[in-house]
Formats: structure tokens, sequence, C-alpha cells
């Protein structure tokens, strides 16, 4: 891919969701689990969206790179599907680094209470001690965006089981949204009203879009969004361009390609709308 003179890729890791489904019938679209980052011409340091099992071939791909690496791991939320890369997640184990990962509190613990949670003796073979990486736990509040030099990132609860945000990065211009679990059909209509107005206008929107209309309502209140609802809702919110993701595990490529064709009546609402595959990066020019 040629780059242009000023630039912002989205790459996507891993747009799975619940559990990873390593089979042929979902390679198209992907089998690992959520994690997405975003490097850019103007912001050189390590950008990450959830911990993911996709996360675990960005860290491949960084190792075999062998530069010291710089950055921040951001994750939405403590269900599995989105933290069981950390332990997994090589950089974290290579001296020379500095990284920050970053969590809201769940249940009262800290971003390090639960690392340590989920590296216990009872899950995993070695402890937190193992990562040789200078690491740096922030357990965020909420009361505060986050600026990394010409980088903003904040954050807002969505309407999902446990403490779970999306993120906003705002950079060069930009507006990018990662929200890969939210039900805005049963938030209160106060809550509704935020969400949209965070979303609204977004460059690039990345969103749960895990059911359909259809299968929907046997799933009310798992947290998940139909992606009829989703693609209306972000085009009434002027949003640009729309990647649908956190697929659920039972979505082939078969039926996620019968869906596309069925987004493509949504085409001329948007610069770009389509459902996220694993492997794809998006690029923005700025």
């Amino acid at each position: 891919m040629e780059k242009s003179e000023k630039w912002i890729d989205i790459k996507f890791w891993g747009v799975r969701g619940s559990i990873a489904t390593p089979k042929k019938e979902n390679i198209g679209y992907g089998g690992n689990t959520s994690c997405v980052q975003v490097t850019s011409s103007e912001y050189q340091d390590l950008l990450v969206f959830d911990c993911g099992s996709g996360i675990v071939t960005l860290g491949d791909e960084i190792i075999r790179n062998q530069t010291p690496v710089n950055g921040h791991v951001f994750v939405t939320h403590t269900h599995w599907d989105h933290v069981q890369g950390i332990p997994f997640f090589k950089p974290f184990y290579k001296p020379g680094n500095n990284l920050s990962l970053h969590m809201y509190p769940q249940m009262g613990k800290s971003c390090r209470d639960i690392v340590k949670m989920v590296m216990a003796p009872v899950f995993f073979p070695v402890n937190i001690n193992a990562f040789q990486s200078e690491m740096d736990y922030v357990t965020e509040d909420g009361t505060a965006s986050d600026y990394f030099g010409c980088l903003k990132i904040e954050a807002l609860q969505t309407s999902h089981p446990g403490n779970t945000v999306m993120y906003k990065v705002k950079l060069a211009g930009k507006v990018i949204i990662y929200c890969p679990d939210n039900e805005f059909k049963i938030a209160s209509e106060e809550h509704n009203k935020a969400m949209d107005n965070f979303m609204k206008g977004a460059d690039v929107l990345m969103h749960d879009a895990q059911y359909t209309r259809e299968t929907y309502p046997v799933k009310a209140g798992w947290g998940h969004t139909a992606w009829e609802d989703i693609v209306e809702l972000a085009s009434e919110l002027k949003v640009k361009s729309l990647f649908l993701m956190h697929h659920d595990p039972e979505a082939s490529d078969d039926i996620l390609n019968e869906r596309s064709k069925q987004l493509d009546t949504y085409a001329h609402l948007f610069d770009t709308v389509r459902f996220a595959r694993e492997g794809e990066t998006f690029r923005l020019s700025i």
C-alpha cells in the first residue's frame, strides 16, 4: 500500500465476538477476537484497542521487527474475548519496550489487579512478574481525556454488562471511534443521547453488529446490536465510514457474505460501509 503524505491507518487484527473461531468456514472474515491497531504518519507510538486473541498476531509482527516499542493498549472491558490475548502478547515480555495498559475498574479491581487475575496460576503457567517490558498499568476513572502529544483519547460508557466503554481517537482533525460491545436498544434515553453525541459525525465508526433483527430478540440484554439497527443509526448520525464487527461465532463467511449483499442497499449513505475482515487495513488521508 502506497503511503500518502499524511495518513491514518486502521488495521483489524481481530473482529470476532465472544470466542475465537479458528475454522475454515470463517477464514474470510477471520476467527480471532477483538483487536484493532491505529497507526499514523503523525503519531509514531503503538496504539492498540483491546487484547482479544487478535493481539497475538500483532505481537508476533512487532517482535519480528526487533525494534523497541513505546505505546498504549486500551481495553474496552474485561470479558474473555477482550483480554484473553494479554498473556500471549510477546512485546509485554521483551526488555526495552515501554508499554501502558489502560482499562476501567471492574467490581473494584484495578488494571493491575485484573491482569494478575487473568494470569493467576489456575489460568496460566507464569504470572505478571514474567513481563520484562517497562509496564504501566493505568486504571482509568473517566473524569478526563488522555493526551499523548497530538493524540487525544476519550471514552464513554456503553450499554453492555460490566464497566464497558467505547473509545474515541482524535488525531490530525479526524475522529475514530471503536465500540465493539454496545446494545443501545435497551439503554436509557439519556444514555442513548450521550452515546449519539459521542459518535455523531465520526470519520470512522467501528461498532458491534453481532446480531440481526431476526436473531436479536432472543438475545436481548446480552449487550450486542443488530447490524441493521446500527447502520441506520450511524446514517442518522452522519458517520462517514462504518465498519461492522464483533461477528457472532456462528456467523460463517457465507452468512456474512449474504449480510454484505443486504448491506449494499445502504452504501449510498456512507463513504465506506462494510463488515470488517481480520487483516484488513483502512486508510484515512489527512
